[in-house]
């Protein structure tokens, strides 16, 4: 099914109300704490952290929050709002450089800073999801979730 992909990273393009939303705080941050990012559990479940190259268990992506400017990263204890679910298209952030040009269907790890990549491997812990579309350059990516 073709989607119009929205012009902000960390917007949900299928339907909301699919998509599994968990309110959590940010334990540590950094300049990409995000929206259109990948995070991970903390050792606190109620806490995240910024996912990066090679982690397994990546829990989610940042969404939007419609009450906060999404170019300002976020500070520590701050809530975030992490969507979820395998099946759910969102927009995500794409790494060119690390990548390479990615085809739709293409499977997508984490990358150094939250980032999607090309995966170069066949592991399917550090599966994110499919890009649902083909991209040239780094910039934002509606992604399939693959968790």
């Amino acid at each position: 099914m073709p989607y119009v992909k929205p012009a902000l990273a960390g917007a949900v393009v299928t339907d909301p109300a699919e998509v599994q939303v968990e309110e959590l705080r940010w334990k540590t941050v950094t300049a990409n704490a995000l929206p259109g990012r990948f995070v991970k559990r903390d050792t606190t479940d109620s806490e995240i952290q910024l996912a990066t190259s090679g982690d397994t268990g990546v829990y989610g992506i940042v969404l939007l929050n419609p009450t906060k400017d999404s170019t300002v990263a976020a500070i520590a204890g701050e809530w975030a709002r992490v969507g979820h679910g395998a099946g759910n298209v969102v927009v995500g952030v794409y790494d060119f450089p690390v990548g390479g040009a990615l085809t739709k269907g293409d499977a997508l790890y984490v990358g150094l800073t939250g980032k999607g990549y090309k995966a170069a491997g066949t592991d399917p812990t550090k599966l994110i999801g499919y890009a649902e579309e083909t991209l040239t350059a780094s910039g934002n990516i509606m992604i399939r979730l693959a968790k």
